[in-house]
Formats: structure tokens, sequence, C-alpha cells
């Protein structure tokens, strides 16, 4: 097939380069309606993400990636939040991929990249140095971070499907080299699986966690393996039912506040008597609901309007936070209390609860400032407000941006994906990496695609379609109107689309700022 490519003039060019997507409105795109959707801020904010998760540490400047951040607890010399900085991260990503099921390629580089960053010693080797640490970062006591990295690799294998982490190992090596630990999904998982089951507290009860800040349990951080266990491949053959049922009774027993519908802080389970601290936090019972969410829906949906009214605090009109300490105990806002009002944040809109999830957000920027654009890029990156560390606003938002009442925790375990879901027809690559895609998902016999330009000029755009099936014959319509440019071969399509323009320039000399695919797969003549 032969293609005639026309030039946009220099003059157009130069004046779309100097424009801002402030400048535009987007309220005209049009989507596949009843289809999941992304909008490009949304889309923006992930181009961040992804530009930090896919460079390497030692590539990364300084404010977006530093070598050591406190965590300001007193939890000992060496403690830092980079895991949390970027398993928080991580979960938005996973969040994100579920909108673009048919469009997976730079979410799983992202998850990867977060992972291997994951890895770093700048990540994990605080264990080695704290006075509650020990001497093997993923044994016995850290979930901390294993739980965190378990639930990365579970995400990463739902949206990649390729086993990679669980047919290989990852390493943890020390800054100087002299030791190293391995291990790969299906060993961490059934470690964390067997521990959760048998740990025993000095009088010999079980308490179905894992201690983390030896010696506490915080039922939030074991939350997260709990739900991890949900997500795993099936052939696993790691029962999630086995560890959620006892490790929700006894929480809900021993670590639960009825009446404020608040966890309790910690557990003691190796002094003698064991005790539970029963300070509540709004920041760890946020954590806590959410992921409960995923594994036990109607627990948390039962208790969630009670908890969330006794834990917004409202700092102003329209203006909340939720505090790690209890709603007022402190006068000033503290950094930890930006984490505790992102997953108040995220919770509210899981739950589809709009007005709290605003109140929260507002909260949320009172911290983070004005996001903005920068190219292909939307989010939070003002030196001035976040001289380091600026992934972690973003990766929040993006997290919370990407949850709602359809599509959450809950509806990611109740839609676990077989080996068939890897085999239909996909969007494998789009050649121009400025072109925002809103929309990828195969509703047999439709893959249904919804890309545009957005701000950015990306002229022309090719769109690669694999695991198309040989013997069957396929048509393509843009925006409902039968569409040539495209060719087939060896189950794999080609659209090259026409030039995609920014908005302002919309229908000018043929060019388009947005355009709707449908691949329509038809029965072999």
């Amino acid at each position: 097939m032969n293609r005639v490519r026309t030039c946009i003039p220099l003059f157009f060019l130069s004046l779309l380069v100097m424009t801002s997507a402030c400048d535009f409105n987007y309220d005209h795109l049009e989507y596949f309606e009843g289809y999941p959707r992304l909008t490009n801020e949304q889309l923006g904010m992930f181009n961040y993400v992804h530009s930090i998760a896919v460079t390497h540490p030692n590539a990364l400047p300084g404010g977006d990636w530093g070598p050591d951040m406190p965590f300001g607890l007193g939890m000992g010399e060496g403690a830092n939040m980079h895991r949390y900085n970027v398993a928080f991260t991580a979960y938005g990503v996973s969040m994100v991929a579920e909108h673009t099921p048919a469009y997976r390629k730079p979410y799983i580089e992202a998850i990867d990249g977060l992972i291997q960053k994951m890895l770093q010693p700048v990540i994990w080797d605080y264990w080695l140095t704290a006075t509650w640490g020990g001497e093997n970062p993923i044994h016995p006591h850290n979930i901390m971070y294993t739980g965190h990295l378990q639930l990365m690799m579970a995400f990463y294998e739902r949206q990649a499907g390729d086993q990679k982490y669980i047919l290989n190992d990852v390493e943890l090596i020390t800054r100087n080299g002299l030791q190293r630990w391995t291990t790969n999904l299906y060993d961490l998982s059934s470690d964390i699986h067997n521990l959760s089951l048998t740990n025993q507290d000095s009088h010999g009860g079980h308490y179905y966690s894992i201690p983390c800040e030896t010696p506490w349990v915080f039922t939030c951080c074991n939350t997260i393996d709990q739900l991890a266990f949900n997500i795993l491949p099936a052939s696993l053959g790691l029962s999630a039912q086995a560890v959620n049922v006892p490790f929700l009774t006894w929480h809900e027993e021993n670590m639960f506040d009825p009446s404020t519908n608040y966890f309790f802080t910690t557990f003691a389970p190796f002094e003698d008597p064991p005790f539970v601290n029963t300070r509540l936090t709004g920041g760890y019972s946020s954590w806590s609901h959410m992921f409960i969410h995923g594994f036990d829906p109607v627990w948390v949906e039962e208790r969630y309007p009670t908890f969330i009214s006794n834990a917004m605090e409202y700092i102003a009109p329209g203006t909340a936070v939720v505090r790690f300490s209890g709603p007022g105990e402190e006068a000033e806002l503290y950094l930890i209390d930006l984490i505790g009002t992102g997953y108040a944040m995220v919770l509210a809109r899981e739950m589809g609860d709009e007005a709290s999830y605003q109140a929260l957000k507002n909260g949320f920027d009172y911290w983070a400032g004005e996001p903005a654009w920068s190219g292909p890029i939307y989010g939070y990156f003002s030196p001035f407000n976040w001289p380091i560390y600026k992934i972690f606003p973003n990766g929040f938002v993006l997290w919370a941006e990407a949850m709602s009442s359809e599509n959450n925790f809950r509806t990611v375990v109740e839609d676990p994906r077989d080996p068939d879901f890897y085999e239909q027809p996909y969007l494998a690559r789009v050649s121009n990496p400025d072109t925002f895609v809103n929309q990828a998902i195969w509703d047999d016999p439709v893959l249904y695609i919804t890309v545009n330009g957005a701000h950015m000029t990306t002229f022309y755009t090719d769109l690669v379609i694999r695991n198309l099936k040989p013997d069957r014959t396929y048509e393509v319509l843009l925006n409902d109107e039968v569409y040539t440019e495209w060719t087939l071969s060896d189950g794999e399509m080609t659209i090259t689309s026409p030039p995609l323009v920014s908005s302002w320039l919309d229908g000018l000399l043929g060019y388009v700022s947005s355009m709707r695919f449908q691949v329509i797969e038809q029965p072999a003549l």
C-alpha cells in the first residue's frame, strides 16, 4: 500500500510547539460509550510516572529520586520511605492499566521499572542497619517491604501474563556487593502464606499476620499480602481464602474499634503478655479499609460511612485531611498525614463517595500544589512544592483518579485473567509516544481504540495490532466510516492514522485531534 504523507507547514509547527495544553478544552473528544476510558490529564500524569519508572535511578535528578529521605518517625538509623514511594506509585499504575486492558505495554514497562527500583539497596537496606531490623531483608519479619514487593509482582503478572517473576529469581544485593538474597513471586508468596498461618505470639496464640519493624504487627501492612493472594495466578495454588478468613477474623476481634471503625495501631506479639496498642490512627485505618475491600468488600462497605465521617478533619471549607493521628490531636500537619489523606482519598473514590473525595483531594492539593502541563507530561512537579520525591504525589493522585466504584481492587479480584485473555487481539505498539491512547478494549468481535493528539503535534501514528487470527477477515472503521489505510501480515495489523494535532487545529487541512478506531473481526470468506 502506498502512502502519501503531507507535512504540516513550518509556521503551523511553530505555533503548536509554543501553545500550552491549558489553552485547550478536551470536552469535545468522542469516546466509545459504555467502555472504560482515561482522560488526557490521567495519561499525562502517567507519562510522568512512566518516565521515572523506566529510567535508572543513577540517571534521575534529585527532584525525582532522593538518595535517602528520613521517614521522621524515630524508627532508627537508616529508615526511609522509599519503599512506600515506589509501591504506592506502582499500585496507581496498576489500576490505570485496568482502563485499557487491550493496551498494556507502557503500563507493564512502568510496573517492571518500579519493581526494579524496589530491588535497589537504597529501598531495603534500612532493614540491615535499623535497631529493629534483622539480618535478612526478605525473611521473616519485614512485611512492610516484602508484602509490597509481592503485590507489585502480582500486579505485573496480571498485566503481562508472562511469568517473568514466577520463573525467574530477583536479587537483593548490598551496596558493597558482599551479600545477596534471591526470591521470586512463588517462593515469596509461599513463605508469606505459611508465616501468616503459623506465626504464634509469646503465649502460643496464632495472630495470622507477619510482624514488621520487629516486634510489632500493623494491620495495614498485612493487608498488602492478603490482597496479593487474591491477584496471584491460580496456577500457583496458594489459597487466598485460607489466609484471608482467619486474618480478618483475628484483626476484627483484636485490632478493631467498632465504635469508630478505626483499627488500633499495633500488636506486640512477643511481649509477655502480648498486648495491643489501642491508639487509633486515621491513616493506617484508611489504608486497611481500602485493601480489605479487595478481598472482603461487604465488610468494608458496611463500615465505611462511619469510618470516613470520623476520620475526615476539615481544615478549611471543602478541604479535609485524614491524619495518621486522630482528628485534632496535633495542631500541625506532617508529611505522614499526606499519606493518610492520600489513602482516604483513594478509599473514598473506590467507594463512589465523590463528595468526600473532592474534599480530600483539596486537602491533598494543599500539600502538593497545582498540577500543570509540560509537553506530554502533566502533574505535580514544581520544585517549590516538591523539592524531592515528586513521583509520590503524582503516583497517589494517579491511583485515586484510576479508582471508582466500577474499577477498584474488588473488581480486579472478581475479574481474574486466564491464559485466554492474553491471546485476545490487542494494541501492541503506538509508534508516536506523544499519542494519547484513551481507550483500548477487546469486546468480541471488535477491538475499540480511541486516540488523540492532546496538545502535541503527533503527525501520523502507526497503531500495531497483534493476536489476529489467520482464519478471519478484518475491517477497520475510523469514526464509524470504513478506513483503508492499514496492512495485515502474519496476524499483525498496522493502521496508519491521519495526522493528529491539537484540538485548536482540529479539521484544518484534514488534520484531526482525536479518532475512534474499530477493528472488526469477521469469519473468513
